[in-house]
């Protein structure tokens, strides 16, 4: 799960910065689902975290 949870982070860091560039109408969108990502990814890698303890 912590490669899991990494994973899902990098994928919503990467779209958080296309976001951010891109100028489209989509821009928002991909914002939002990048923000989602790394929510997701965090709550994923904070549980396998705690597992290990």
């Amino acid at each position: 799960m912590l490669k899991n949870g990494l994973f899902i982070m990098t994928g919503g860091f990467i779209a958080l910065i296309l976001g951010l560039t891109s100028s489209d109408g989509y821009q928002f969108f991909t914002l939002l689902i990048g923000i989602l990502l790394i929510a997701i990814g965090f709550v994923l890698y904070n549980r396998a975290e705690q597992k290990e303890e």
